[in-house]
């Protein structure tokens, strides 16, 4: 339906549009099939959204925070933003609990100049995700793994997180290439986890 109604939605704007009009047509919900030719720009995200006490999304505080970063992302690219970043961070994607301390770190880095990686979501199965990780990597002057409470779904090959997986890939990369990336694994300094495996992780880790 989301796709039916978006389809509608730009044909019915391409059939009226003037030369000079613009309009951009922003959806909410996923689109899994489209059709806009190169009309159609996405802008990633993995974020979710929880509804404040009323039960309205657009009430949300990280809704509204994820529509300025929209409205800047759209700035750039009606600017034709072209301008050469100095620096590449490999921002890792972390567990739910952790996403919005992710998100924030990635808008503070994304307005002061940095490019942040990946600009695609990851593909779940690991001989796919080691390559686009590795890729990412080699294009990154630092990389950032957020830990949190929660070792996290088992979602590569139904046996290993996927932050434990970018981890581990990133450490078996700095080994081979000690000069080229720097890492940074933030843990909160209040951490407390009842989360058995998290805990046997995270010594490891240490």
């Amino acid at each position: 339906d989301n796709d039916q109604n978006a389809q509608a939605l730009w044909t019915q704007y391409n059939s009226e549009k003037t030369v000079e009009s613009e309009a951009y047509l922003i959806l909410k919900d996923p689109v899994l099939e489209h059709d806009f030719g190169d009309n159609f720009y996405e802008f990633y995200s993995d974020s979710s959204y929880q509804s404040d006490n009323d039960g309205e999304i657009e009430n949300s505080k990280d809704y509204w925070l994820k529509v300025v970063d929209l409205a800047y992302d759209i700035s750039k690219f009606l600017k034709k933003d072209t301008r050469q970043h100095t620096k590449s961070v490999f921002l890792a994607e972390t567990t739910p609990e952790k996403k919005k301390i992710r998100e924030a770190i990635k808008r503070d880095l994304n307005r002061h100049g940095y490019k942040i990686l990946p600009e695609k979501p990851l593909p779940l199965n690991s001989s796919s995700l080691e390559k686009v990780l590795v890729e990412n990597m080699k294009k990154s002057n630092m990389a950032i793994h957020i830990l949190g409470e929660k070792y996290g779904e088992k979602k590569i090959d139904k046996a290993i997180s996927i932050v434990d997986y970018q981890n581990k890939v990133a450490a078996n990369f700095c080994t081979s290439n000690p000069a080229k990336l720097k890492r940074i694994i933030w843990l909160a300094p209040d951490h407390k986890s009842t989360d058995l495996e998290q805990n046997e992780y995270l010594e490891q880790l240490r």
